[in-house]
């Protein structure tokens, strides 16, 4: 997919960035409407780019926003297909690389601290915690499907991007995303744990018997080797244009499965083991951290050289 960026502002910012973008090899259309906006009212200048070239059109609307008295509206969507025959060459080798400002809406929109994402995220816990005391399939079906409810991931990438990026507010946000969804993930999982010890189907002393306590609350190097390559393959479906699939690298972390066992732990009465899968979550949340700004500073460095228009 190729980039749809429209910019509306007054005429003369508007024309200036005009003249800079059109000589933009990457650029396949441009298109400058004189006094169309209403709001905010002023001109529109909409350009079909190429992902590969698109932070150069954003680089120079924000050297050009950041002149005093210069006001410009953005917005950016993703073309499903250009066709053009005499730049078809260019087109078939665009990059596959999402911009700041798209990284930026999309973990907002999905960590964001809302009703949605406090009921997923509770969901989550339910569905983690009643999954734990059942026989190794049910379990395995148990924690991929809170993977792929519980947006638990997004919010914690969000704060690796805000650290790379120097944007204080969007760590804040990130971590009150992470303070709120993962409480709200440990409660509802607890008060699952505490119905079902209640239940005469459900036996302690089996329930510490499973095989998938020891990867959640204890270190290995094969668990740890695969949590360290889903951080990093998580980010990079966001950098990517893959977001839509980073349920995969969650279904590897254990931060959903290892928070309805702290929780679990707890309400049995075995401290060491929630302390042990606390530990646990703590370090594949760190990875996802450290792993995932040095992808972002990477791609920074690499790829995008610019501070987002945010």
């Amino acid at each position: 997919m190729h980039k749809r960026i429209t910019f509306v502002g007054a005429s003369g910012p508007i024309s200036a960035l005009a003249d800079e973008v059109r000589p933009l090899e990457g650029v396949i259309t441009l298109e400058h409407q004189r006094g169309t906006a209403l709001k905010p009212p002023g001109d529109v200048l909409t350009v079909d780019v190429l992902n590969r070239s698109a932070d150069d059109v954003l680089r120079r609307a924000h050297l050009r926003a950041q002149r005093p008295g210069v006001r410009l509206t953005v917005v950016v969507m993703q073309s499903t297909a250009v066709v053009d025959g005499e730049r078809q060459h260019l087109l078939e080798k665009d990059a596959d690389e999402m911009l700041w400002e798209e990284m930026e809406a999309g973990l907002r929109n999905h960590g964001r601290v809302s009703a949605n994402y406090v009921l997923l995220m509770s969901l989550g816990g339910i569905i983690a915690a009643a999954a734990l005391p059942l026989e190794t399939t049910s379990q395995t079906i148990g924690f991929v499907a809170a993977s792929i409810i519980a947006p638990a991931f997004e919010p914690v990438a969000k704060v690796a991007q805000g650290l790379v990026l120097r944007q204080w507010p969007v760590v804040g946000r990130a971590l009150l995303s992470i303070a709120v969804g993962y409480s709200v993930l440990f409660l509802a999982a607890f008060v699952t744990s505490l119905v079902l010890v209640r239940l005469p189907t459900v036996e302690v002393g089996t329930f510490l018997e499973q095989p998938v306590l020891d990867a959640l609350s204890r270190f290995h190097l094969a668990p740890l080797l695969s949590s360290a390559a889903a951080a990093v393959a998580g980010i990079l479906m966001v950098v990517s244009l893959r977001d839509f699939y980073v349920v995969g690298p969650l279904m590897a972390l254990v931060m959903i499965p290892g928070v309805a066992l702290t929780a679990a732990g707890l309400a049995i009465g075995e401290t060491d083991l929630a302390l042990g899968a606390l530990r646990r979550v703590g370090v594949d949340l760190a990875l996802v951290v450290l792993l995932g700004a040095a992808v972002f500073t990477w791609k920074q460095r690499r790829v995008h050289r610019r501070s987002p228009l945010t």
